[in-house]
């Protein structure tokens, strides 16, 4: 999952690469070994956006800002986002 959080940073702050793409999404997913194909499966059906935007909530009343892997991440792991 660190792998994932460190390739979309890099791709946004250093590549200048428009990570609101969803194809741009799937292409770091696959860069950093996950599959393509499902992932941009998973961005396209917005297989977890309730729970995402359940926990980005969650976190931002706590005072946390979101994390840029955990759509992803989910979508292959089931892990959650490492926040704090």
């Amino acid at each position: 999952m660190h792998e994932l959080k460190q390739a979309l940073f890099a791709a946004h702050f250093t590549d200048n690469r428009n990570i609101s793409d969803i194809n741009v999404l799937a292409d770091i997913a696959a860069e950093t070994g996950l599959d393509r194909s499902e992932a941009l499966a998973v961005l396209e059906g917005q297989f977890f956006a309730k729970e995402v935007r359940a926990e980005e909530q969650h976190w931002q009343q706590q005072g946390h800002s979101k994390c840029a892997g955990d759509y992803l991440q989910r979508a292959s792991f089931g892990q959650r986002c490492a926040r704090g």
